[in-house]
C-alpha cells in the first residue's frame, strides 16, 4: 500500500476476528520449522458453561500423514491455561480424525470418545490392530473405558477413502441421547455403543 489506497471495511455478515487463543507452549510442537498443536475439538470439559479446547495429533501412519491413530491429547481453557495431557508425540492430521467431544452420559458434562494408540501392539500403517476406542473423562483425560473389539482391530484398508475415520455420534437404540457412534472404516461402517464399545 501506498497510504492512499482506501482499507476496505467488513461488511455486514463476515466474520471478525474476537480474540486469538493460542495452543499451551507445552502441547505445541514443531516439524520442518512449522509449530502447530495438532487437530483441534471444542466443548465444555469441565461443566462450567464455558467452551474449552481439546488438541489431538496422530501418528504419521497414512499414506499422508492421515488423522486415525491419535497418539497425543491435551485440553486447555479458553484462557489458554493447560488442564492435562495423556501421550506424546505424533503429527497434524491431514484429515479430521476419529476423535469427538459430547455429554455420553447426561451427567453435564463432556466426555472424549476418540480411537487411541495401543502402543503394546504393532501394526503396519494401513492396520487398526494397534488401535482401541476410550471414553475418556473431559475433566481429567482420565479413561473411563476403553475396548479393542474385534470388528475394528480386523479393519485395514489403504488410500484416500481409508483415512476418513470420524467418529458420528447418534441415537441408534432410541435413547433420546447420543449414546451410539458410527465409524465408517474404508468400505465398511461399524456402530457401537458408548456404554460398553461393544460392536451394535
Amino acid at each position: 500500500m501506498t497510504g492512499t489506497e482506501e482499507v476496505s471495511q467488513p461488511r455486514r455478515g463476515d466474520p471478525v476476528l474476537w480474540r486469538r487463543i493460542a495452543v499451551p507452549t507445552e502441547f505445541a510442537t514443531e516439524d520442518e520449522g512449522l509449530r502447530y498443536g495438532g487437530d483441534v475439538r471444542f466443548g465444555d470439559l469441565r461443566g462450567t458453561g464455558q467452551v474449552d479446547f481439546l488438541v489431538y495429533r496422530s501418528l504419521d501412519d497414512a499414506h499422508d500423514g492421515g488423522g486415525m491413530k491419535p497418539c497425543f491429547m491435551a485440553a486447555f481453557s479458553a484462557a489458554g491455561e493447560p488442564l492435562w495431557s495423556v501421550g506424546d508425540g505424533g503429527v497434524q492430521p491431514s484429515r479430521p480424525g476419529p476423535v469427538a467431544v459430547a455429554d455420553l452420559d447426561g451427567d453435564g458434562r463432556e466426555e472424549i470418545l476418540c480411537f487411541f494408540l495401543d502402543p503394546a501392539v504393532e501394526a503396519d500403517p494401513e492396520s487398526l490392530a494397534n488401535v482401541v476406542v476410550q471414553v475418556r473423562d473431559g475433566q481429567s483425560g482420565e479413561v473411563l473405558r476403553q475396548a479393542a473389539p474385534e470388528a475394528l482391530r480386523a479393519c485395514r484398508g489403504e488410500g484416500a477413502n481409508w483415512v476418513h475415520q470420524r467418529l458420528l455420534l447418534a441415537d441408534l437404540r432410541g435413547t433420546g441421547a447420543p449414546r451410539d457412534f458410527v465409524v465408517k472404516l474404508g468400505a465398511r461402517v461399524l456402530a457401537f455403543g458408548t456404554e460398553d464399545l461393544e460392536l451394535l
